[in-house]
């Protein structure tokens, strides 16, 4: 999975979980499930997300990014990782790419800043 997204936006990223049989995965049959963020995998965490952030609709899995988790990340690409551990602690792991993209109008201290 590879994003475009412009630093300091909200931005959601949907994903499918299915067992050995292609059956969709429900929240109650999950007992950890986290998206970590990191410049490159051996590096300081970013930001992390846990289940309590995660929704599920329509057998879809979202998460959303928050303005507050990039407005103060440097221009630059950065990967996660979206690991599911099961009750039965069967686990599934994805990955992706967000590609950051420089924001022209921020708004820190309350108003636009100019500079």
């Amino acid at each position: 999975m590879e994003n475009n997204i412009i630093r300091g936006d909200s931005f959601v990223i949907e994903f499918t979980i299915s067992d050995d049989n292609g059956n969709s995965i429900n929240f109650e049959d999950i007992d950890t499930l986290y998206l970590t963020a990191r410049k490159k995998a051996d590096s300081k965490v970013l930001f992390m997300k846990d289940k309590n952030d995660f929704k599920l609709e329509n057998n879809t899995y979202s998460v959303e990014i928050l303005p507050t988790d990039t407005e103060e990340f440097e221009i630059s690409d950065f990967e996660y990782d979206i690991e599911v551990t099961l009750i039965d602690n069967t686990r599934q792991t994805k990955t992706g790419k967000i590609n950051l993209e420089k924001d022209f109008t921020t708004h820190k201290g309350g108003g636009v800043n100019e500079n």
